[in-house]
């Protein structure tokens, strides 16, 4: 999925870029050009992250599986 969000993402550059708002100058413009990447990083991330994180989490058992085997915290004793 990163290799399809890295095409449009590479579209959506060049057309923007063919139109001519890409004015160094203008200062509304470069913010509007992070404004939307930003948008764009939060939107890919909150739609391509869960697919990865649920693996995960659906394989723990709780109490048995941790995600990391051992912690240095429950070694001390501060941990459960």
């Amino acid at each position: 999925m990163q290799a399809v969000g890295i095409m449009i993402e590479s579209m959506v550059v060049y057309a923007w870029a063919a139109t001519g708002r890409t004015g160094t100058g203008n200062t509304t413009a470069v913010r509007m050009t992070k404004l939307l990447g930003f948008i764009w990083v939060l939107a890919w991330i909150s739609w391509t992250g869960p697919g990865f994180t649920w693996v995960i989490a659906r394989k723990l058992v709780p109490g048995k599986d941790d995600v990391v085997p051992w912690s240095l915290i429950k070694w001390l004793g501060y941990g459960n």
